[in-house]
């Protein structure tokens, strides 16, 4: 049996020894501090999420929210100066969306006076007065000036076998896949059926590449509307044609708007429809409208190509396209 007496003379001098040793008593205060320093400065990782689209559409959320807070976004520039700012209410997980810097608040003379060149900015998100997120996003406001939409002289030029219909006109521009040819042709078709005479009319919407002074047909679009007891108003919105370059990959985007109804005098829902095509791709935005309402009831319903999920750009550039087209 050990004897407790000299148990605890024997602890006693261990502690003793141990405190009389500089060197162990030193590295042990070394590791205390680093322990409460290192606890002092842990924080945890920040569940803010923004982004800023080639279209300057500026989208933030917190992933692991689940309430409403007031949330406050200040936006530098690299130099630290204060630029913009926008204050909102986040809806628990919810991405919130906003058209940058349209929708901020300017703070300097130069933001005030829209003369901001392309540039990083530094998106800083706070929540009362803790700053929990920073983040640098770029920013460009300007278009492509390399693509430029040019009138095509088709009755000189285009050889009409290759193309169905009436010419309409022809506009061409050079990008990086090289010289594009679009054109616009429609047809009208009569059938007689018991003594009946009814309508359609077939629109064409035709893209080419030029090479080696020959046209290669890239895509071929094709609408059609009838049943019509006269010669259908169905058409192409002639200013409608616009060439962009919304993703700077120097690649143009063309878009045409047509609408598709029997006659003007008509009251019933017809379709209004926004073309927008891109190295062979197709993006299509059906609006469904009610001539009878006004504002927000003249849209009856959206349908839009399921291609939109990839490229979310393309889709509000074209529903504000087409909302501007039915506001005029």
């Amino acid at each position: 049996m050990v004897d407790p007496i000299k148990m605890n003379c024997t602890r006693e001098l261990i502690s003793f020894n141990f405190i009389r040793n500089p060197l162990v008593f030193i590295v042990l205060l070394e590791f205390a501090f680093c322990g409460v320093a290192s606890g002092q400065n842990k924080t945890t990782e920040s569940t803010w999420q923004l982004s800023l689209d080639v279209d300057n559409y500026f989208s933030i959320r917190d992933a692991w929210s689940s309430s409403s807070k007031s949330v406050s976004i200040i936006v530098y520039d690299t130099t630290e100066k204060k630029q913009y700012a926008l204050s909102l209410i986040k809806n628990a997980d919810e991405w919130n969306h906003f058209n940058f810097p349209e929708d901020f608040v300017a703070l300097s003379d130069q933001a005030k006076n829209s003369e901001l060149p392309p540039q990083d900015f530094i998106f800083e998100v706070r929540v009362k007065r803790n700053v929990e997120k920073r983040q640098r996003l770029y920013y460009d406001p300007s278009p492509n000036a390399l693509l430029q939409l040019d009138f095509y002289p088709f009755r000189e030029k285009l050889d009409t076998t290759i193309v169905w219909g009436d010419l309409i006109d022809a506009y061409q521009w050079k990008d990086k896949i090289g010289d594009n040819v679009v054109v616009r042709s429609e047809l009208i078709f009569k059938s007689l059926s018991d003594s009946l005479s009814t309508y359609k009319k077939y629109l064409y919407f035709y893209h080419f590449l030029r090479v080696d002074d020959e046209l290669k047909l890239i895509r071929k679009f094709t609408d059609v509307f009838g049943e019509c007891e006269e010669t259908p108003k169905a058409s192409f919105s002639l200013p409608s044609i616009e060439l962009t370059d919304i993703d700077r990959d120097t690649i143009g985007e063309i878009s045409v708007i047509y609408d598709l109804y029997c006659s003007g005098g008509d009251t019933l829902n017809y379709h209004s429809k926004l073309l927008l095509a891109s190295n062979g791709k197709k993006f299509m935005l059906d609006a469904t409208i009610d001539p009878c309402e006004t504002g927000e009831e003249y849209f009856v319903e959206f349908a839009k190509s399921s291609s939109f999920r990839f490229y979310p750009y393309l889709l509000r550039f074209m529903q504000e396209k087409l909302g501007n087209y039915h506001q005029q």
